[in-house]
């Protein structure tokens, strides 16, 4: 959802608003885009139904990862969630850098053609 809310134009609330439309009104059409709900929903069902297909094609007491880091924070306290979370974090931090420095460099390109 907050995908969707970063791309808005925040003119498009501004129109509606000379029109005479409602507040209301232009908060549902406008900035909740209730066409992208269908969207979000799909995509949440299918980042995790790769949990369920993992379960049916593995042993019966195999637990998944989340499943896993959440009994231990619930139950007990191990440094190889502190390990395996800082690692999900540097991760993400690096794509996010690598994604940044390719966009940039890309534009660059673009520029001095």
């Amino acid at each position: 959802m907050s995908a969707s809310l970063a791309r808005i134009d925040h003119g498009l609330e501004h129109t509606p608003l000379s029109i005479d439309a409602t507040e209301g009104g232009t908060l549902w059409h406008i900035t909740a885009d209730p066409a992208g709900h269908p969207r979000r929903a799909l995509f949440a069902f299918i980042t995790s139904l790769d949990e369920v297909v993992a379960l049916f094609l593995s042993r019966s007491d195999a637990v998944m990862l989340p499943r896993h880091i959440w009994d231990d924070l619930r139950f007990q306290l191990e440094l190889a969630i502190g390990a395996v979370s800082t690692l999900k974090i540097f991760l993400t931090a690096l794509l996010l850098a690598a994604t940044r420095y390719l966009r940039k460099r890309a534009e660059q390109l673009r520029d001095e053609q």
